[in-house]
């Protein structure tokens, strides 16, 4: 059941991305443009994994880290 949630959530996500490209060509972008556009956002993906611990990281701090707003074990 949790594999056909993430197809789900992977196919929704494909929805989401081949509409914004409609979204943006029906806006008159030309496709070089599209293509900026797209390289941009994965740029910015990019360096948001990037500034993300690794999981490694995670195991040797004793658990996943809790990103600020995330519900998780108070400090005391």
């Amino acid at each position: 059941m949790e594999l056909r949630a993430r197809n789900d959530t992977s196919t929704s996500g494909k929805d989401a991305v081949r509409g914004f490209i409609l979204h943006l060509k029906d806006n008159g972008y030309t496709a070089y443009q599209i293509i900026a556009v797209a390289n941009q956002i994965l740029d910015i993906a990019i360096h948001d994994l990037k500034r993300q611990p690794s999981p490694a990281t995670d195991l040797e701090n004793g658990g996943p880290s809790q990103a600020p707003g995330h519900m998780g074990a108070s400090h005391p």
